[in-house]
């Protein structure tokens, strides 16, 4: 079975000076058209925003296989000459 994992990735990042942003190469004049722009892009409603930073970020589930399980050989029961089990 998969884990899910989230990663953060960074979508639009503000152009100075301004409002405005950009998103794979395409700029847009404000924050509200970015927004829309990314939610036609990817169908994300929810958004991590970094005032800061200037960027906005959005959730994406990322699956992590388990771990290789070595399969662990089961030594079979001992027979015994004394108990005629040959």
């Amino acid at each position: 079975m998969n884990t899910m994992n989230y990663e953060y990735v960074v979508m639009l990042k503000r152009v100075p000076p301004g409002d405005r942003w950009d998103l794979d190469g395409q700029l847009y004049e404000n924050l509200t058209d970015g927004l829309n722009a990314l939610f036609l892009k990817t169908g994300n409603t929810t958004f991590l925003m970094n005032a800061t930073e200037g960027t906005v970020a959005i959730q994406r589930e990322t699956a992590e296989e388990p771990p290789a399980v070595t399969p662990v050989p089961i030594p079979l029961p001992k027979k015994y000459s004394l108990y005629d089990e040959n």
